[in-house]
């Protein structure tokens, strides 16, 4: 309902053998608006291919709707998230 500045956001991501990074676009109602890199972070104890995937973008975002876009569709999602994966923000009002 306000501008907020985006310091970071996380998600879980299945990241494979190798994978450290990996690329990620922001769209605002539907129009590419920016793009970064997501860092590999904790990882399941139980399922080490699932960690968490981090970003410090620190953008100031106004109202609206946004989506983030991985390279490659590996954001964990389920029913609670109506297939669209579980993204978290964190942000402080401007």
């Amino acid at each position: 309902e306000s501008p907020v500045h985006l310091d970071a956001i996380e998600l879980w991501y299945r990241w494979g053998a190798n994978e450290s990074t990996v690329d990620y676009t922001v769209a605002f109602n539907g129009q590419t608006i920016g793009n970064g890199t997501l860092q590999r972070g904790e990882c399941d104890p139980y399922q080490q291919s699932w960690c968490l995937a981090r970003a410090e973008p620190g953008a100031d975002l106004v109202p609206g709707s946004y989506t983030i876009q991985t390279q490659q569709g590996q954001i964990c999602q389920n029913a609670a998230t109506g297939g669209q994966g579980m993204i978290r923000a964190f942000a402080s009002k401007r």
